[in-house]
């Protein structure tokens, strides 16, 4: 008599291996698709299809409650974020979100660059 591992006779079958295949491609797909959903909310070049950013830098700290003279200053800084062309000329402004701010429809122009700056408001 033989002392045999209880799993010594491991059985492959073409459906246990068809299984596991689905299984691979199922999570996979989940996996591109939450990763591409994260990169569309956390990378503005690839949200708005540019190829580059400029600015905005540091925002400004005139408006903060504890810079001299201390207080409330009556305005805040809003980052506006415009798209451009190659050459240069205005397409959109745009919100995080690729939403148009400016009311105008949308064109067939591609964007080549997002440019940033801080926009002082007044309260």
């Amino acid at each position: 008599m033989e002392d045999r591992h209880p799993h010594a006779e491991i059985k492959i079958t073409i459906g246990s291996v068809f299984e596991a295949v689905v299984t691979f491609i199922k999570w996979a797909t989940i996996i591109f698709a939450v990763g591409y959903g994260l990169l569309w909310l956390v990378v503005p070049t690839f949200r708005h299809n540019v190829r580059n950013i400029e600015g905005p830098g540091p925002q400004p700290t005139d408006c903060d409650f504890m810079t001299a003279p201390l207080g409330n200053k009556g305005c805040h800084y809003d980052m506006r974020r415009v798209l451009v062309d190659a050459q240069g000329n205005y397409i959109a402004t745009v919100n995080w979100f690729n939403t148009r701010t400016d009311g105008k429809p949308d064109t067939s122009v591609r964007p080549d660059t997002m440019v940033c700056t801080w926009e002082k408001v007044q309260e």
